[in-house]
């Protein structure tokens, strides 16, 4: 735990104080470089998106040549999207029970629409239905096809609440140990905020939105780790867990801080000098541009191959000798 604690430390520093101090450091040394391959960037999408069109148009034989298909696409580009439906446009035919919707003001007019409806779509007749099978078609046809708001006949309305299921003894396991987890480790209560005790909050989260009982018995013993407060009833099972998560945290802050040490950012707020970096970086960055612009180079000509019109060739001039002598 000691060992997790001072690693996470570590990334804590990266993440807080390395990285915005590089941030800064960068925009204000290379603003305007970065801006220039952020827009070339920009530029670059376009043209590729531009070029795949055309090769889609071609690859489903919508034209005969690349200029052809590069001309259908700057077409369809250009042309005016469609205009939408008016309100009193007809509906639209993919959706079977469009004609059912908005037509109920009352329960009343609801039933009939829910008759009509079994009627049309299934050729079943209320009278064949029980009360039951009736009353769970009825709620699925207001829920799917009238929408949720369509309202309730008085039979259902004066119908009592059913009673809820008993609670299973997992779901109050589950309760109970949420509750003393959001005791100890709720941002709230918490007067610390150290990175492992949020990183728990954060698990403990998703353990309970998922129903992981188990998962949540290794966070509380964890968590009582954290606090040197083992409890009794805490099993040798759970303490096992828990150790084989806090091996798990540590390779995981490893592969992390590995990472990160291949950042220019790495420890960015104790580097006193930083001329030999600054230099480094410009030479990258100006290498970047450069392999950009030739690729902007390389996509501009292949559209203007495109963009050229097709010559037509002209018919051969006759001869009259040679139609003399065929002659």
């Amino acid at each position: 735990m000691a060992r997790l604690e001072k690693l996470r430390a570590q990334w804590t520093r990266f993440e807080r104080e390395d990285r915005p101090l590089f941030e800064r450091w960068m925009a204000y040394n290379f603003g305007a470089l970065l801006s220039e391959l952020r827009e070339g960037e920009r530029t670059v999408c376009e043209k590729r998106d531009l070029i795949e069109e055309v090769r889609t148009v071609m690859y489903f034989g919508e034209a005969r040549s690349f200029k052809a298909a590069y001309k259908m696409v700057i077409e369809r580009r250009s042309a005016p999207p469609e205009e939408m439906a008016s309100p009193g446009a007809n509906v639209d035919d993919g959706d079977p029970f469009a004609e059912f919707r908005g037509r109920a003001s009352d329960a009343e007019e609801a039933e009939m629409l829910f008759e009509e409806f079994l009627d049309m779509h299934f050729g079943v007749f209320v009278e064949a239905l029980s009360k039951a099978e009736y009353a769970r078609l009825f709620a699925k046809f207001k829920q799917e096809v009238l929408g949720r708001d369509a309202p309730e006949t008085e039979a259902e309305r004066s119908r009592p609440p059913e009673p809820l299921p008993p609670e299973k003894p997992e779901a109050a396991r589950i309760k109970e140990l949420y509750r003393q987890l959001v005791r100890r480790l709720h941002p709230d209560v918490r007067t610390d905020s150290s990175p492992g005790a949020t990183a728990l909050w954060h698990e403990v989260q998703d353990a309970y939105s998922t129903g992981n009982l188990e998962r949540l018995e290794t966070l509380f013993a964890l968590s009582e780790l954290t606090e040197q407060t083992v409890s009794p009833a805490t099993s040798l099972h759970q303490l096992r867990s828990a150790f084989k998560e806090l091996r798990r945290s540590v390779q995981a802050v490893l592969r992390s801080l590995s990472s990160a040490k291949k950042d220019p950012a790495w420890d960015f707020g104790s580097v006193q000098d930083r001329s030999g970096l600054q230099t480094q970086i410009e030479r990258q960055l100006k290498q970047d541009r450069t392999l950009q612009l030739a690729v902007l180079a390389e996509m501009d000509a292949l559209i203007a191959s495109w963009e050229k019109p097709v010559r037509k060739r002209k018919a051969p001039k006759a001869n009259p000798k040679r139609w003399m002598k065929d002659s």
